[in-house]
Parts: C-alpha cells; sequence; structure tokens
C-alpha cells in the first residue's frame, strides 16, 4: 500500500497514476503525510487588572477639646415657661390702670352691674365705696374710680361755670350782646357733664372697662 506524494491520497497496488490528484505514482513513499495540525492560536492578553481603589485614608486624630476663653460663662438650660404665663412687661412700659390688669370674669361682670352704674349717680357713688365692693371686684373698682374722678370734676366745673357765668352777666352792663354770646356758650357747656354720666353709665351697664374722655385717665381708688 502506498500514498501519492503529491496528495498523499491512498493508493492500491499496481496502480501508477493518483486516482485523486492524477499525479505519476513512480516514486511513491509508504508513510503518510504528517497529520495536519491547527496553528496556534493567536496571543491573548492578560487579564486587565481590577479597577483602581484609592487606599483608605489615614486615620485622622480628633481635634482636641479646647478650653474656653476666660470670661465665658455656658448658657444655662431654659425650660419652658408653665401653661398660662405672662410674659413681664420690658422695662420702662408702664401699664394702664385697671386695664389688661385683671383676668375679667364674666360673674363678676354681670354680678356688679348695678354698683357699677351708681358709681356715676353722684353721691351715690358712696354705697359701693362704703360696701367695700371694689375691693372683691375689678370691674366696680374700676368704675368706682371713674365715677370719683367725675363727680370731683363735675364740682370743679361747677365752681369755674359760677365764676364765668357772673363775669357773663357783668358783660352784659358794657356789651350786652358780647355777654349774650358768652352766657349762652356756657350754657352749652353745661351738657359736657351730663354727656359724661351717660357715657359712663352706658359703659357699666354693657360690661366695658372704658375710660371717660378726658378726665379717665385720673387714678384716685388705689
Amino acid at each position: 500500500m502506498t500514498f501519492c506524494k503529491n496528495c498523499g491520497a491512498q493508493i492500491e497496488d499496481g496502480l501508477r497514476f493518483c486516482p485523486s490528484c492524477g499525479q505519476s505514482n513512480d516514486v511513491g513513499f509508504t508513510q503518510p503525510p504528517p497529520e495536519y495540525q491547527p496553528p496556534p492560536p493567536e496571543y491573548q492578553s492578560p487579564a486587565p487588572p481590577p479597577e483602581y481603589q484609592p487606599p483608605p485614608p489615614e486615620y485622622q486624630q480628633p481635634p482636641q477639646y479646647q478650653q474656653p476663653p476666660q470670661g465665658y460663662q455656658q448658657p444655662q438650660y431654659q425650660q419652658p415657661p408653665p401653661q398660662g404665663y405672662q410674659q413681664p412687661p420690658q422695662q420702662g412700659y408702664q401699664q394702664p390702670p385697671y386695664q389688661q390688669q385683671y383676668q375679667r370674669p364674666v360673674d363678676d361682670v354681670q354680678d356688679n352691674k348695678l354698683m357699677a352704674i351708681l358709681c356715676y349717680l353722684g353721691i351715690l357713688f358712696l354705697i359701693p365705696l362704703a360696701t367695700n365692693a371694689h375691693k372683691t371686684s375689678p370691674f366696680v373698682k374700676f368704675h368706682l374710680n371713674q365715677g370719683v374722678v367725675f363727680v370731683l370734676g363735675s364740682i370743679a366745673f361747677g365752681v369755674v361755670w359760677g365764676i364765668l357765668i357772673a363775669i357773663a352777666i357783668a358783660l352784659m352792663l358794657v356789651s350786652y350782646a358780647l355777654g349774650l354770646i358768652l352766657s349762652a356758650i356756657l350754657y352749652i357747656a353745661l351738657l359736657a357733664p351730663f354727656i359724661l354720666m351717660i357715657l359712663g353709665i352706658v359703659n357699666a351697664a354693657t360690661g366695658k372697662f372704658k375710660e371717660l374722655p378726658v378726665i379717665g385717665k385720673f387714678n384716685i381708688i388705689k
């Protein structure tokens, strides 16, 4: 058994030509050609290194405690104020008398309206003053102070009015028209005490802590 020297195909004995390629078989060989070996695989680069990770940060020592400067006072913990606490007024502020000074319960106003009205009826203000109602009722105390100021103001007004009306009568002897005009003005001014009295009675009857015009800012009853 021989093989073709050209293509390596097997040739039976006695044949001169290769049945595959037709090459003359004068010089053949009994050893088969070496088997085909595939070329070596292409060069493969080594696996890439893992992603770069920065080294861990070096240990940093915490900052050392610094002594507070001389004269420093540590703030004290302030507890929340209790329920119902009202902050005191700032320095220099004077709270108006009898206004927003008490908590004015409804029972105090309703039970003492009559006493408060008597404070504006001339000498009848002595009734709430003699019964000491103003010591137990802020409502009576407020209107008693307004009533006393009103009575004293009315007396002072009457004295001044009497002097001026005498001057007006004497002025009529010199100038009747001028004296008549002055007398008319003085008689109209007599309405002022009456108007103040009505305002005070209305405030007391409606349960208001409201001062009278002009004279209501004076405080006599402590």
